[in-house]
């Protein structure tokens, strides 16, 4: 394979390591890699190892990196063997792609070594249409900089040392444990294991910390999703994104930010007031009327040096805490004999990189707290300079 090298090779040089790199040492090219169908399903796959949610991007799994993963396995790109250049990817089009036998496949890698032009004549050659080009020339910084970049954070590649990163020389390969990961082969309870494993090994500690806790909500019943409330019995609530919070907010978020907290309310879509809640709230003066006032999640730290009454909407879609909504919720409590100083505002989401975060939080209520069920730990408060409802 390619030493390091440094500085520009010259025309002669460039050829003979393209030459280097299209031919392994003993002049049999090992076997390429069995192909899942279609750029878009290297897309889905990703979305099961590298999500957004795991990573903080979205081009760890997005189109542009489906169809990167698509060319490295086309060509084999794997453990040194046939690096790829972000050209690679750009020249690939669905016609080539569809030519799945070895010859044709290392046919469009020996001509994409060499130029673009290379790669219209191979296909002439071959007797077939060329097609439209996945991506253009000016494209080279979203495969470059966007996809390979942030996959490198995460032991996918192995990357030929000595080459400037803006240099358009083939550096890249998949390291094998990941290639393994697009085995067509691999499905199910099989290809979950494999992930969850490769995971565990290759993200670090926040990417850990939210797959399992990932894993864990996947583990919900299949009647339902149990919330163990600190105070009361277990609930079931019904499958979906808001309840999958608010079973957080209450198992994760109350226990480590409130003192002794007790679940008053909790409301889904199709079920708005439970009763036992509306009996439990109406003992204590503190009736819902869903036509004036409904929250997803009311809970009370009832702990005597708190007091405090933790107000909760839950963004799935939408919804969040903004000052016209925490004026309605202010009046209600008032009404119900909770002063002002006694309530606090949580808008709890999936992720900070949930869409919905990212439209909801410019949104968000002074004095008000967001929470995120990927990272429970943490705790956004959002403040003018002189007040705080921290506590």
């Amino acid at each position: 394979m390619v030493s390091a090298l440094s500085g520009r090779p010259a025309g002669s040089d460039r050829r003979r390591i393209w030459s280097v790199l299209v031919t392994s040492p003993d002049s049999t090219p090992p076997p390429l890699p069995a192909l899942l169908p279609s750029r878009t399903e290297y897309e889905e796959r990703l979305q099961r190892i590298l999500p957004a949610a795991l990573t903080g991007s979205t081009h760890t799994a997005n189109p542009a990196a489906g169809a990167t993963a698509f060319t490295m396995m086309y060509v084999g790109a794997i453990a040194n063997v046939n690096p790829i250049r972000p050209s690679t990817v750009l020249w690939m089009s669905d016609t080539i792609a569809a030519r799945t036998e070895s010859a044709e496949r290392l046919g469009y890698y020996k001509a994409a070594m060499k130029s673009h032009g290379a790669v219209e004549k191979y296909c002439a050659a071959e007797n077939f249409q060329r097609g439209e080009r996945w991506y253009a020339s000016d494209s080279r910084e979203q495969v470059r900089d966007d996809t390979l970049k942030k996959w490198a954070k995460y032991n996918v590649l192995q990357i030929t040392s000595g080459i400037d990163t803006t240099a358009s020389y083939a550096r890249y390969t998949f390291n094998p444990e990941f290639a393994a990961l697009f085995d067509p082969s691999l499905e199910g309870e099989e290809l979950q294991a494999e992930i969850e494993k490769w995971q565990d090994k290759n993200l670090d500690k926040a990417g850990k910390t939210r797959a399992h806790a990932q894993r864990k909500r996947a583990k919900n019943t299949a009647t339902g999703i149990q919330v163990e409330r600190p105070n009361a019995s277990p609930r079931v609530l019904k499958k979906g994104k808001s309840n999958e919070i608010i079973k957080g907010v209450v198992e994760e978020f109350a226990t480590k930010f409130l003192a002794d907290p007790h679940v008053l309310f909790i409301s889904e879509s199709d079920d708005k007031i439970n009763p036992d809640d509306q009996e439990s709230l109406e003992e204590l003066g503190m009736p819902v009327d869903p036509k004036v006032l409904l929250v997803d999640c009311i809970i009370a730290d009832v702990d005597p040096t708190h007091g405090t009454f933790w107000f909760i909407e839950v963004v799935a879609t939408d919804g969040p805490v903004h000052d016209q909504r925490k004026e309605a919720i202010l009046k209600w409590a008032a009404d119900s004999e909770i002063a002002e100083d006694k309530c606090r505002f949580l808008t709890a989401f999936a992720s900070r990189n949930a869409s919905t975060a990212k439209t909801c939080l410019p949104q968000l209520a002074y004095g008000s707290f967001a929470w995120f069920l990927d990272e429970p730990s943490g705790l956004l408060e959002w403040r003018d300079s002189s007040t705080s409802n921290a506590e």
